[in-house]
């Protein structure tokens, strides 16, 4: 019994917090709990094969090796060339207006040109 207690206070330990990132700004994916806890959350509509993202106002709300689109509010992974991007799943390197180039399916963000 003394066991059962132990190996159930563990596991329910176990659990990640709040604001923990399982995969990189700009990884595939089909769930939120695939890019991490909240806030971090799968982008699905508009992104070929997910797209993981976390909700920004500023740069500084994003992890290392991404930036803030103003646009769409969310992290995006930097790049400098499309072959940093998902080129494959339909993903390109497009400059923001601040002149800093972002991993993005489709179309241009920030009016900028792809």
């Amino acid at each position: 019994m003394k066991w059962l207690v132990l190996t159930l206070l563990v596991a329910g330990g176990c659990s990640d917090s709040a604001n923990t990132q399982l995969l990189p700004i700009g990884s595939r994916c089909g769930t939120n709990g695939q890019c991490g806890t909240a806030p971090y959350d799968c982008a699905a509509t508009g992104y070929p094969y997910g797209y993981c993202e976390k909700p920004c106002t500023t740069d500084g709300d994003c992890p290392a090796d991404s930036l803030c689109s103003a646009t769409v509010h969310a992290c995006r992974r930097v790049c400098t060339m499309t072959s940093d991007c998902r080129h494959d799943d339909g993903y390109s390197c497009q400059p923001l207006v601040s002149g800093k180039s972002v991993c993005e399916a489709g179309g241009s963000l920030d009016g900028g040109s792809p």
